[in-house]
């Protein structure tokens, strides 16, 4: 308690939150068959402010440095929100070599409670794969291809994954980046 009697409101407040840069949502094809023009993902992306971070956290994966799991919902294992993204986070836009574009934006892991969350983020060179949730509003299928285009969406929250799900299965981004 030392410590922080030695700091200011302001950097007592500062100090609880690690900002973290996320690539979220692109307009490549997804391994679920989903693919979303850039004027749509631009539309409807200020709909992740204020939307949590959420990851299931197993503290002996990863030959016990810890590492996130995948979409858990079940009584012994459930993805808690670790962070947040503010409700005036700044969205911004980074095009691959490929020419895919992805929707980025700033959010924050709660460092008071989750520092774990940061140490596994910092134990894979700052990068993690993550899973966009989001809920489908609009959207129309091609029935040539049978891809679905999305023409309009609202994100539910970003989860952050590791290298397999808490039963062992390894999980594959369904966006390679």
């Amino acid at each position: 308690m030392s410590e922080l009697n030695e700091l200011t409101p302001e950097e007592i407040e500062d100090s609880q939150f690690q900002k973290i840069r996320f690539r979220i949502y692109s307009t490549a094809l997804n391994a679920h068959g989903y693919i979303m023009s850039l004027n749509v993902l631009k539309k409807y992306a200020n709909t992740i402010q204020g939307k949590p971070i959420l990851t299931y956290y197993m503290p002996h994966a990863d030959n016990g440095n810890g590492d996130f799991a995948g979409h858990e919902d079940s009584s012994w294992a459930q993805e808690t929100a670790v962070g947040f993204f503010p409700n005036d986070c700044k969205i911004t836009y980074e095009k691959d070599l490929d020419g895919t574009v992805f929707m980025c934006a700033d959010g924050y892991i709660w460092t008071v409670y989750y520092d774990y969350v940061v140490d596994v983020f910092k134990n894979n060179d700052g990068s993690k794969g993550v899973s966009s949730e989001l809920y489908i509003i609009d959207s129309k299928v091609d029935e040539e291809t049978n891809i679905e285009e999305i023409l309009q969406y609202s994100f539910t929250g970003l989860t952050l994954l590791g290298e397999q799900d808490a039963m062992g299965v390894p999980i594959r981004p369904a966006v390679e980046g």
